[in-house]
C-alpha cells in the first residue's frame, strides 16, 4: 500500500490521496467544477478501468489464474471503456481543462499495464484519441 509521511506529521495512505495532497492547484483543478471532474475521472479509473485491467493483465503476469469467462467479459468491458474515452477525447487533449491534471495522471497509470500487456498496436487503431492522449502523457 502506498504510504506517505512528511516532517509536519501528515500520514496518508492510498496513491490517489497522496497524489491529491502533493498536487498543486493546476493538477487538482482550478475551479470547483474542474476539481469535481478530476475526481470523476479518478473514480472512473478505479471503478471501471482497474477491474478490467486486472482481469486481463494479471494472468499474463502470473499474478492471477486465467478464467476464460471473466477474460471475455473484461475484453468487452475494455472495448466499452476505450470507446467511451476515445469519444470523449476526440475534441480534447486532456480529460479536464487545457492542461494535464491528476485525472490524466491517474487514468494514464490505470491504462499503463493495458498498453504494455494487452493493447497491442493493431488493437489501438480504433482508438486514436486514447492512444494520442496516452502517448502525450507518458512523454511528459
Amino acid at each position: 500500500v502506498p504510504a506517505f509521511e512528511n516532517d509536519a506529521g501528515v500520514h496518508l495512505f492510498e496513491a490517489n490521496a497522496i497524489a491529491h495532497f502533493l498536487a498543486n492547484e493546476q493538477l487538482r483543478g482550478k475551479t470547483p467544477v474542474e476539481q469535481a471532474q478530476v475526481l470523476q475521472w479518478i473514480e472512473y479509473g478505479e471503478r471501471e478501468i482497474n477491474p478490467a485491467s486486472a482481469t486481463l493483465v494479471y494472468p499474463c503476469m502470473g499474478i492471477m489464474q486465467f478464467n476464460k469467462q471473466n477474460n471475455e467479459r473484461a475484453k468487452d468491458e475494455l472495448k466499452h471503456i476505450l470507446q467511451l474515452l476515445n469519444n470523449y477525447l476526440s475534441t480534447r487533449t486532456y480529460l479536464v481543462g487545457e492542461r494535464i491534471t491528476l485525472a490524466d495522471v491517474a487514468v494514464g497509470c490505470d491504462l499503463l499495464l493495458l498498453f504494455q500487456w494487452i493493447i497491442e498496436p493493431s488493437l489501438r487503431e480504433p482508438y486514436p484519441h486514447v492512444t494520442r492522449c496516452f502517448s502525450t502523457l507518458i512523454h511528459q
